[in-house]
């Protein structure tokens, strides 16, 4: 390129500065952002600790796209500083996904950029919620059951479960109910709360079932587990419906599922050994190269949720009919980028 070509380009990008998607690496760039707070299966990192992390992720989606994506760890704690950093990157990224906050500066740093039109993704936070619930609906369709009239029981409360209820609302849920250690979140209840569980109060458990885990799954279509190891005894799951769901999502190691009961579960489990977790690795490949394709092809200027629920839909489609039990695709799949994009781009528009 020439002077007199980077000069037409610059003055056609001051009238025209949409246009930088399309005529510069902008459209093909995400900045992959961390301050190490709180990585799953690692804890808390600093800075400099978090590189080989944001490094191998990086690594990973380049490697399944055409991306080019900056592993940035940033000295940074407070939301508003990481906010502000976002925000300064934003020219030259196509797409930020900030990675590995602390639940509490996820959603402060959440409410900051929301307004700003900024095309923003958070991971595991907002990435964990598409997983789940395209192994749902996999199951779902397994059971012929329908998202809107199934219980489901949330158990392993963290600070993100309302990104997830208000994911799993969108998809169609009507009927959740979130378990604490103090048993179900309802209205009323009593006892030490916080502005979130109120909030949730709010959004779930219509029947306002209260009492214990056991309470809460008598009956129950699915049971989720989250962030604690899943601990259902063959008699639990003979109280919960027919032919019922159990999946564990959680990063802690816990038993390889599904459990034997005489009611048999649809279970999913995670890794070879005796004992599973769920990789942090199969999100990205399953749902960052996707969705971060798709969103930047489409010149998305936010992450929608009706692209996050094509995300999921199309990983539930794309499981391999001939293992019926099968709840999620193969990452090795190799139209599985391709195909999960191409919806994440029919869903923007």
């Amino acid at each position: 390129m020439t002077d007199q070509n980077r000069l037409e380009l610059a003055q056609l990008l001051l009238q025209e500065p949409q246009k930088a998607l399309e005529l510069t690496g902008k459209g093909q760039t995400v900045a992959l952002i961390s301050n190490g707070g709180q990585i799953p299966e690692l804890g808390s990192l600093s800075p400099q600790a978090v590189l080989p992390y944001l490094e191998g992720e990086a690594y990973l989606i380049q490697k399944l796209t055409s991306l080019k994506v900056w592993p940035l760890a940033v000295n940074a704690t407070m939301p508003e500083q990481i906010a502000s950093l976002a925000i300064m990157l934003a020219p030259a990224a196509g797409l930020l996904c900030l990675t590995g906050l602390k639940d509490e500066s996820f959603q402060a740093v959440e409410r900051i950029l929301t307004p700003l039109g900024l095309p923003t993704f958070f991971h595991p936070q907002q990435s964990l919620p598409i997983l789940i619930l395209a192994a749902l609906n996999k199951a779902l369709t397994l059971t012929n059951r329908a998202i809107n009239v199934s219980r489901i029981v949330l158990a392993g409360f963290e600070s993100d479960s309302l990104a997830l209820v208000d994911f799993l609302l969108a998809a169609g849920a009507v009927n959740l109910v979130v378990c604490d250690r103090s048993g179900a979140i309802h209205k009323g209840r009593t006892g030490p709360t916080s502005w979130l569980k109120e909030q949730l109060a709010q959004k779930t458990n219509p029947q306002l079932i209260k009492g214990g885990l056991n309470k809460a799954l008598s009956g129950a279509d699915v049971y989720i587990s989250r962030s604690t190891p899943m601990s259902v005894s063959k008699d639990i799951v003979n109280l919960m419906a027919p032919k019922p769901i159990v999946l564990n999502f959680s990063w802690a190691l816990s038993p390889p599922g599904p459990l034997s009961a005489s009611n048999q579960p649809l279970g999913l489990g995670f890794g070879p050994g005796p004992k599973t977790r769920l990789p942090i690795n199969l999100l990205t490949a399953l749902v960052l190269s996707g969705l971060f394709s798709g969103a930047l092809k489409a010149r998305a200027t936010t992450i929608t949720t009706p692209m996050k629920l094509a995300v999921a839909q199309t990983l539930a489609d794309l499981t391999d009919p001939r293992c019926p039990d099968q709840l999620l695709p193969l990452p090795s799949r190799p139209d599985l980028v391709e195909k999960v994009a191409s919806q994440v781009e029919r869903a923007s528009l």
